[in-house]
C-alpha cells in the first residue's frame, strides 16, 4: 500500500479471475491522483488486451477541493479506466461514501464518451465479483 500526506492506494491482482483490484481512501490531492494514475496505467500495461476485468473501490477518497487541477486529476484518472489501449472486459466501481466525490465523479464522465454504458456502479467488491 502506498501512501501520499494521508490517503493511501493500492493495486491487487487476481490473475485466476482477471480482475485488477483498485483501492484507494483518504485525501484526494493533486498529486494524489497524478500518482494513482500513473501506477494504475504501470499495471494495465502490463495486462492490456488480455481480457481483464477492474474492480474501483475508491468510496473512501475525499476531495479536499474542487478546483481545475483537482478535476483534472480526476479525469485523467477516469479516462485511463476507459482507455482503448487497455480495453477492459468490465469496469465497475464501488459507489462512492463522500456525496462530493461523487457528484465529481458524475461531472467528470459526462466529457467521456461511453463512460455510462460501459461503467457499472456495484455496492461492493463482492457484488463485482459476482457479476464476472
Amino acid at each position: 500500500m502506498e501512501e501520499i500526506a494521508g490517503a493511501k492506494f493500492d493495486f491487487s491482482t487476481d490473475d485466476k479471475k482477471k480482475v485488477i483490484n483498485c483501492f484507494a481512501e483518504g485525501i484526494m490531492t493533486e498529486d494524489f491522483g497524478n500518482k494513482y494514475t500513473n501506477r494504475f496505467c504501470e499495471l494495465a500495461s502490463q495486462r492490456a488486451k488480455m481480457g481483464y476485468s477492474i474492480i474501483v473501490d475508491v468510496r473512501g477518497l475525499k476531495p479536499i477541493n474542487t478546483s481545475p487541477a483537482m478535476q483534472q486529476a480526476l479525469a485523467r484518472v477516469l479516462s485511463s479506466y476507459l482507455s482503448d489501449e487497455y480495453r477492459f472486459k468490465n469496469i465497475f466501481m464501488v459507489k462512492i461514501a463522500s456525496p462530493m466525490m461523487q457528484y465529481n465523479v458524475q461531472k467528470s464522465y459526462e466529457q467521456f464518451p461511453g463512460f455510462k454504458e460501459r461503467v457499472t456502479w456495484v455496492k461492493d467488491k463482492e457484488e463485482a465479483y459476482s457479476l464476472l
